[in-house]
């Protein structure tokens, strides 16, 4: 801690605690260390004592180990406290400050004779040269300097290491660009920051005027990175923090007392280019006027960035529902398998799944998507995005539908990886493991679960070759499940699809492990998985007169559109849904905690993986389509159960 309070103890302020994240590489965003700032300070003080922060990480405070040694103990108290100190540590500053220009203007004296004898060590061509063999060089050259010197030199000029060697064309590019900057006054070098924590409130408006004075351009831009839209205003948090980071210690109280003097302190979003505009003229007794002047509120949304908006939440909508053929066509064009696709392949695949879009319209969608230095499209890296829960956040307010939908279709990508990594699960609360022939394992789904899988056409190739060894294969499979829980490890069955020779892609494979992982513990259900193979060989075979009837639109407070992908998905899961639908009602009910007859749609969808029941999520999208139609995300199962009954 750099300051103490006055009954001696250290104290951390909100700097501090962000400069020390930024040294240990933890960089985070104003709105992320704002929570992290509120869960230390819980009283709003500005700043906590050393005590209070080391019972946050949860380590016990103990004088004699945290507190300094008794006879070093007056002068650390009085560290940052005593003048006679602050100037020692002024002249050491400055001392280092006169080194370091002295040894950059031998530098670029040297120039020339430098990068000479840097080209000519270089004879493998690799533009990089070992610290060791530099200081040899320079020193050569009649520029000598220590190994600390030199680093303090590269770390102020950005010049990284590796290895323990640099680049020098860097090296010589940060000489070449600090001869402007040797070019200012030394009075700009050797001054202070400002201390705003020993200011009193009267003259905090003064300084900050000074400090907006001197740092237009840097405010300007850090105001600029917030403001990405360039509407002028930005919230008053995020000015505040922009504040703070340019005036040195700016404490809570002294930000407010600010406000309050510029008569802005009632307004959630302030005019930045206004601010720094015309900040140097104001004077306390025209406040009422200058603020009045300042323009008030962010303007509405143009009508160009609503229709971006808008673009934005059919593309997710559009993902979401169409991702394995989205996926598809993306590999399509990706002939030489590098993850990426050109900008004109990109705006085919929306005119066919979004809508045909303008020049003007796709301009502002490609300005918003990740794209390589290259200028191609990452499409894995789209993919994630739009396909994810937090894809819907920004498309809210523009389309409540996408959002809605966005919300209950996992990223496929993540499901993978939580397919096989995901840890044992607990079972939930309320449910009940299940002994019909039909029903999965015991063990329940957690909400959020891998993406539901059309694995009927594999299982259909599969059933006539497991049928002539299907009990060899379980012997095996019984073998290797030692704790005998019906489930063996992802590697274990790929391994069997290897020995028994099933003819299945690596693909298939995946897609299989995603459906028979019933408990959300990376294992493979082999038990449900040969069930579903050996002893439903056939569906229940029905007349041609005969055909599957849906329950009537009005017998259903709210049904939405009845495609042609919902009827052919309910057509094939029919027989397996009637082979089980008893138990599969059962476990809805028990779901069903407050006897509603409506379930969530993450609810929904776990039942259904529970009984593997083979549904892609395109179809997935279409069921709720037509059972949520009013998006109130709960599903009547006892209606989705009548479907296949009547």
């Amino acid at each position: 801690f750099l300051e103490t309070d006055n009954e001696g103890n250290g104290i951390l302020r909100r700097r501090d605690i962000k400069n020390a994240l930024y040294g240990f590489d933890i960089p985070l965003t104003p709105r992320e260390f704002e929570k992290l700032w509120a869960s230390y300070d819980t009283e709003g003080k500005g700043h906590i004592t050393y005590q209070e922060f080391l019972q946050k990480l949860g380590v016990n405070y103990s004088p004699a180990v945290h507190r300094p040694c008794a006879e070093d103990y007056f002068n650390f108290m009085g560290h940052f406290t005593k003048p006679q100190q602050l100037q020692e540590e002024m002249k050491e500053l400055q001392q280092s400050t006169e080194k370091a220009v002295a040894a950059r203007d031998k530098l670029v004296d040297c120039y020339q004779d430098i990068s000479k004898a840097f080209t000519k060590i270089d004879k493998s061509k690799t533009n990089y040269i070992s610290i060791c063999k530099m200081q040899k060089v320079l020193e050569e050259c009649g520029c000598s300097l220590t190994e600390g010197e030199l680093t303090n030199l590269l770390n102020s000029w950005g010049v990284s290491r590796h290895d323990n060697s640099i680049n020098y064309l860097d090296f010589l590019r940060a000489v070449e660009n600090s001869k402007s900057t040797g070019a200012q006054p030394k009075e700009k070098e050797e001054s202070m920051p400002i201390n705003f924590a020993t200011l009193n409130p009267q003259e905090v408006v003064r300084k900050i005027q000074e400090v907006v004075e001197s740092s237009q351009l840097a405010l300007s831009t850090a105001f600029s990175a917030l403001d990405k839209e360039d509407t002028g205003f930005v919230k008053s948090t995020e000015f505040g923090q922009v504040l703070k980071d340019f005036c040195h210690k700016l404490t809570d109280n002294q930000y407010h007392y600010f406000l309050r003097k510029l008569r802005i302190h009632l307004t959630p979003y302030i005019n930045w280019k206004y601010f720094l505009q015309n900040f140097s003229c104001f004077l306390e007794e025209t406040a009422e006027e200058w603020a009045e002047k300042m323009p008030k509120g962010p303007p509405p949304t143009s009508p160009k960035a609503m229709a971006s908006r808008d673009i934005l939440a059919r593309l997710h909508k559009a993902v979401t529902s169409h991702y394995h053929a989205i996926t598809q066509e993306f590999e399509n064009f990706d002939t030489m398998k590098t993850n990426t696709i050109s900008r004109e392949e990109f705006r085919a695949v929306c005119n066919r799944n979004v809508q045909i879009l303008t020049d003007e319209q796709f301009d502002r969608l490609w300005n918003e998507m990740p794209v390589n230095a290259k200028g191609r499209l990452k499409y894995p890296d789209f993919l994630s995005r739009f396909s994810s829960e937090r894809a819907a956040t920004p498309t809210a307010t523009g389309d409540s539908a996408a959002a809605q939908r966005g919300s209950s279709v996992p990223d496929v990508s993540e499901g993978i990886r939580s397919a096989l990594s995901l840890p044992n699960q607990e079972l939930r609360p309320g449910s009940k493991p299940q002994s019909h022939p039909c029903t999965a394992a015991s063990t329940t789904a957690i909400p959020g679960t891998p993406p539901l899988q059309n694995c009927d056409p594999i299982e259909s190739r599969l059933r006539k070759r497991i049928q002539g060894c299907w009990r060899q294969l379980l012997k095996e499979c019984k073998e290797k499940d030692v704790a005998r829980q019906g489930d063996i490890s992802a590697s274990e069955f790929l391994a069997l699809v290897e020995k028994f020779n099933l003819d299945i892609s690596k693909e298939e494979c995946q897609q299989l492990i995603i459906k028979y992982d019933l408990k959300n513990n990376g294992k493979f259900a082999y038990c449900d998985f040969i069930q579903s193979c050996v002893l439903l060989l056939k569906a229940k075979e029905s007349s041609l007169m005969q055909r599957m009837k849906i329950q009537n639109a009005h017998k259903m407070k709210d049904s939405g559109a009845e495609t042609s992908s919902f009827y052919s998905a309910l057509l094939r899961i029919q027989p397996k849904i009637v082979h089980c639908w008893r138990p599969m009602r059962r476990t809805f009910k028990s779901y069903d905690e407050a006897g509603t007859g409506l379930l969530s749609v993450a609810d929904f969808r776990t039942v259904l993986r529970q009984y593997s029941i083979n549904l892609s999520e395109e179809e997935f999208f279409h069921i709720l389509e037509y059972y949520d139609k009013t998006l109130s995300s709960n599903i009547s199962y006892n209606d989705f159960l009548r479907a296949f009954l009547q």
